[in-house]
């Protein structure tokens, strides 16, 4: 039997253990966010934004695969076979950087004003157990144990006060 298709990481690990501990006859399966053409993670909560929050909001999900492009490049400058070897980049570093990229996404995808989408929260977390991680380095991407690192975000449109969230999943050799 098949439960649910998760897109959330954190609900995908908390049930996927549940239906493990509990031996339940079940498959959970993780699957992909599901998007608008313009990269808009899929929710109800989309038909709350103003037209000037709905022009703007593509600028999560650009923000965050400018993130991931720039965690992937720090993450594999300078690395050889030796994870102990590998760069690491901090969960601070990448929430500046994410900050950064949605104010200048912002004004890329939108005709209104910068500030109309706000940053709430930023977390890097384990795929394997949605841990929260304080940095990546080569050992959350590498291995059979890790299977790479989530970005999640927490948006808000200040004019109608919805919460938006979104992520992506780091893989080693995965773009």
């Amino acid at each position: 039997m098949i439960w649910g298709w998760w897109a959330s990481q954190p609900k995908y690990v908390c049930v996927a253990q549940v239906v493990r501990g509990l031996n339940i006859p079940t498959q959970v399966v993780r699957a992909p966010t599901v998007r608008d053409a313009d990269g808009l993670a899929l929710s109800s909560r989309n038909a709350k934004l103003s037209d000037a929050e709905r022009a703007a909001a593509p600028a999560i999900f650009a923000a965050l695969r400018a993130t991931e492009n720039y965690a992937r490049t720090l993450l594999t400058t300078n690395n050889n076979d030796d994870d102990d070897a590998t760069p690491a980049v901090s969960t601070a570093a990448l929430r500046q950087y994410y900050a950064q990229q949605l104010v200048a996404q912002q004004e890329l995808t939108s005709s209104s004003r910068a500030g109309v989408l706000e940053l709430r929260y930023f977390a890097v977390s384990s795929t394997r157990d949605a841990t929260a991680l304080e940095e990546v380095g080569g050992r959350a991407l590498h291995g059979e144990k890790n299977g790479g690192v989530m970005l999640s975000v927490g948006v808000t449109a200040v004019d109608s006060d919805t919460h938006l969230i979104d992520n992506v999943v780091i893989q080693s050799g995965s773009q």
